[in-house]
């Protein structure tokens, strides 16, 4: 790490800092990325907030799913793709995840807003990645189909980071009600924190390596994560990465409220997985071939998913609404308001009513999820 050696550039620091993180939202603090080289490639994620507590729920395939909401342009689909996704706020409103096509979305916190049009179909900002992870299979299909619903945020504005089996990375944002897309060469740091990626880019551009001459800042706030990481995906372009490194990089950039460490591995349809309580890696996996079952939702409880015996598991209505009261304590000590509870409990009510839904609909056999202990 340089150290700042005159008045000038803790001057033009304090500027750049001052000019692009007047609007870094810190509420719901994260940082992803894309490692690859190689031929290999993974998408990190530290979710950092207050509350730990949390489901991975597999989701199965071939069932209706109905869309959030008490007004008009709802929508319904049939899932197309077996998906295995992190929930807080209870099935069906994932944080992020991966389905069987290997694509991965995860979701961070973001200046913006939603926003739809009329006539179109709307979605709340977590039922947007499960619809997602439902009917697509790689970047391009959710690019192609995006104008097709609207986002509606309910609890906070998201943007999203995605990648594919084929190593193609989008970042996708909204901001006043219109989809913002990078993707392809738009790209150009397959990083990112809470500030709007254009924001990030820009802000980067004053530190060297990067066109700049501001020497690398001790911190971990937003904007100096999103620098910390591209500085460390530059000086890793010309190494083979592995799992490992990426949940070294997750470390370098963890804070103080970390509850969650996440490594997606789509070409080998592994998920790791640390929690800040125990420390300890596992890992998940679709198991291919073998002894097909009837599957439905199965859980794991990421606070205690040290053991894998209650991956197997069936998530049950009541399993599930006990998840809101144990986040509903978290979220009252942070002061979320009464009416961001109710609605809160209104997802998890109307996860439940699907899921009763959707269990009289399934009657196919699905590949089952394997879970193993790895570390």
């Amino acid at each position: 790490m340089r150290l700042i050696k005159n008045s000038q550039q803790i001057t033009q620091l304090i500027l750049a800092a001052l000019l692009l993180t007047i609007v870094q939202y810190e509420s719901f603090a994260c940082t992803s990325f894309v490692l690859k080289g190689g031929g290999r490639q993974y998408l990190a994620k530290n979710l950092d907030w207050h509350c730990g507590q949390g489901y991975l729920i597999y989701n199965p395939k071939s069932v209706i799913k109905y869309s959030f909401s008490h007004k008009e342009n709802n929508i319904s689909w049939i899932s197309k793709y077996i998906s295995i996704t992190f929930n807080q706020f209870g099935v069906g409103f994932p944080l992020g995840g991966m389905n069987t096509a290997g694509l991965i979305i995860e979701s961070l916190n973001a200046p913006g807003s939603g926003g739809v049009h009329k006539d179109q179909a709307i979605l709340n900002e977590f039922q947007w990645i499960q619809y997602q992870l439902d009917n697509h299979s790689d970047v391009a299909g959710v690019i192609n189909n995006i104008k097709t619903i609207g986002v509606k945020p309910l609890i906070q504005n998201l943007h999203y980071i995605i990648m594919d089996i084929q190593g193609n990375v989008a970042i996708i944002e909204i901001i006043n009600g219109e989809f913002k897309i990078y993707s392809g060469d738009d790209v150009r740091h397959s990083v990112l924190s809470n500030n709007l990626y254009g924001n990030s880019l820009k802000y980067l551009k004053n530190f060297i390596g990067f066109g700049g001459e501001l020497p690398l800042a001790e911190s971990r706030d937003s904007q100096t994560r999103f620098v910390t990481i591209a500085d460390k995906l530059k000086r890793h372009s010309d190494k083979v990465p592995d799992k490992e490194a990426a949940f070294q990089l997750l470390s370098e950039v963890s804070q103080i409220d970390t509850q969650w460490s996440i490594v997606y591995d789509n070409k080998e349809s592994r998920i790791f997985f640390k929690n800040a309580r125990s420390g300890k890696e596992v890992q998940f996996t679709f198991e291919p071939g073998g002894n097909s079952q009837e599957r439905y939702y199965q859980y794991s409880d990421l606070s205690n998913c040290t053991k894998g015996e209650n991956f197997k598991e069936e998530l049950t209505p009541e399993i599930n609404m006990q998840l809101f009261y144990r986040i509903e304590e978290s979220y009252r000590r942070a002061g979320i308001s009464e009416l961001k509870l109710r609605i809160l409990k209104d997802m998890f009510i109307f996860g439940n009513e699907n899921m009763k839904r959707e269990k009289k609909q399934l009657s196919h056999f699905q590949v089952p999820i394997a879970f193993m202990h790895s570390r």
